[in-house]
Formats: C-alpha cells, structure tokens, sequence
C-alpha cells in the first residue's frame, strides 16, 4: 500500500472494513482514511474521491453487499478500485464466497 501511495499520491485514498485496519493505514501515512461503511454512506466522501484510486485494505472480510455498493459507488464517479487483502484474514460472513474479480 505504501508503494501504490509513492506511486499515487493525493490521487489515493485509504479505506478498511475496521477501525482498527483504519488506524493501520493512517499510520502508513494515509492520514484521511475512513472505514468502508463511511465511503457508503458519505455522499461527501463519494464526491472527494471522484476520479481517485480506493484502496481497500482488509477487503477479504468486507461483505457482499458492501463490495457491490463500493463497486457501484466506483463506477459512478469514475474511481479505480484496489483490493488488499490475504487468504489468513477471517472472511465476513456475509461476504461473497469468492469475489469474482479477484484471485
């Protein structure tokens, strides 16, 4: 995540389904990342990252629903979307068995 921030800069902004995966970006230095849930729910967040990079840490216990609406939100205002995550993360139980745009 550091190196896509280098690589990115302001383009770039941090978000985690928890807080605490919140706080672990932040001190990565993505000083404005917020939590998933707020990126769904904040019509000022969406506007912010119109035309940026959403880097999704964690994404592996986001759940479904959340994935959908994101990639929803993605695509209306003309943001990318980059998903972390690892296969030892407890997965959500409402997440996706296997997101299909992922391996």
């Amino acid at each position: 995540s550091q190196e896509l921030k280098n690589v990115l800069g302001e383009r770039l902004m941090g978000f985690a389904p928890t807080t605490n995966a919140v706080d672990v970006l932040k001190q990565d230095g993505f000083n404005n990342a917020n939590t998933t849930q707020m990126l769904e729910m904040s019509p000022k967040l969406q506007e912010e990252g119109k035309g940026k990079v959403w880097l999704i840490d964690e994404a592996g216990i986001l759940g479904g629903k959340s994935m959908l609406k994101i990639a929803g939100l993605a695509e209306k205002y003309n943001a990318r979307v980059v998903l972390i995550g690892d296969d030892t993360q407890r997965t959500s139980q409402k997440a996706i068995s296997k997101h299909p745009w992922t391996d």
